[in-house]
């Protein structure tokens, strides 16, 4: 049986979030994420992805549009685009992690 590809949309935790007693994600949040999870894994047949980034989401989806224009072809430029929004993310969290590893030390000292 070939397994069914479904991607699920989720609330952005880096966004806020109005319906929280905090205005943020919270472990109620995560924890019915988690269950959500879960429970989608117990059926049989299908495959999931789960999908909170919302600004990458659009980001990507506005540097796609070229490739609906082209007949699927993207040039040299554009292929550097969708490499950078795969680059760039991970760039920014190391360097938001070694700040933080920084302030840390700084503090601690």
């Amino acid at each position: 049986m070939r397994c069914q590809n479904v991607s699920v949309l989720l609330g952005d935790p880096r966004l806020p979030y109005a319906y929280a007693v905090d205005g943020m994600f919270g472990a109620e949040e995560l924890k019915a994420v988690e269950e959500l999870r879960g429970a989608l894994e117990r059926l049989a047949g299908y495959r999931f992805v789960y999908l909170d980034d919302h600004a990458r989401l659009i980001a990507v989806a506005l540097a796609c549009l070229p490739i609906c224009f082209t007949n699927g072809t993207i040039s040299r430029w554009e292929g550097g685009v969708l490499f950078g929004y795969f680059v760039l993310p991970i760039t920014v969290l190391t360097l938001v992690v070694l700040s933080y590893q920084e302030t840390r030390r700084r503090k601690l000292s």
